[in-house]
């Protein structure tokens, strides 16, 4: 993840968006690989809170710590996966299309349970572009 602000909102508006289905605390946003572990910035629990539904990476920087963090969303369990990117400080073009051209590779698979959400507005102004794409991603998945 990029800078600490941007994770802060982004979590804020997942939390207003998914009340307390969001998770960004607890052991289930660990992924395990092979005797180490990773963290994820978050999941989101099913309806009835009992199982990770979505897993959730959050990243800003480079193109090597996108990848990684597509390797991370990959070998974490949840069946669905959701990758929010905040582009201030990426320099790929096209980002969304690079990460869904890597995912498509890692999996052998089409997209269905798999989404790229950019959030293009300034993190510090707020921007109500960023919750209707959050939502627009979200309802893809068929999560809200």
């Amino acid at each position: 993840m990029g800078h600490a602000s941007d994770w802060v909102y982004l979590k804020g508006l997942l939390r207003n968006i998914l009340g307390d289905r969001w998770d960004d605390y607890t052991q289930r946003r660990r992924v395990n690989l092979a005797g180490s572990n990773a963290q994820l910035d978050g999941v989101i629990l099913d309806r009835q809170r009992e199982s990770v539904e979505v897993a959730v990476g959050i990243e800003s920087r480079s193109e090597r710590q996108i990848r990684g963090a597509l390797v991370d969303l990959f070998l974490h369990p949840a069946p669905k996966k959701l990758l929010i990117i905040v582009p201030n400080e990426c320099k790929i073009p096209h980002v969304d299309y690079h990460c869904l051209y890597v995912w498509t590779r890692l999996t052998n698979k089409d997209q269905d349970n798999f989404r790229v959400v950019l959030i293009n507005g300034d993190v510090s102004k707020g921007d109500p572009a960023d919750l209707d794409a959050l939502w627009r991603g979200l309802a893809e998945l068929k999560v809200v």
